[in-house]
């Protein structure tokens, strides 16, 4: 059942084209229980992670310049923060050609 948030969300439409993407759950974390979405190709890689206690959060790495782009953990009262945060990873990701 917990697993199921992922697609709860609708955010699984953003990644419909990412190359090797995973969905992985961990009943144990930092934070409890993880759902998390994680992709990588040769050029950019990064994840999402939805914690049971309501947390989000967003990474993003960019390999050819060997920078972060993002790095953010959020509450769940900070939905004008994740609103942003997840504006900003899907813009990267709809301008990004993926290599593998």
């Amino acid at each position: 059942m917990e697993k199921q948030i992922i697609y709860n969300t609708g955010i699984m439409k953003g990644f419909q084209n990412l190359p090797n993407m995973q969905i992985r759950y961990f009943s144990e974390g930092d934070f409890g229980s993880l759902n998390q979405i994680l992709f990588e190709s040769n050029n950019i890689g990064g994840n999402i992670d939805f914690w049971s206690t309501g947390l989000v959060g967003i990474f993003l790495w960019d390999y050819v310049n060997e920078k972060e782009i993002i790095d953010q953990l959020i509450t769940q009262e900070e939905n004008d923060k994740k609103n942003k945060y997840f504006k900003m990873l899907f813009d990267f990701l709809d301008n990004t050609k993926f290599e593998n």
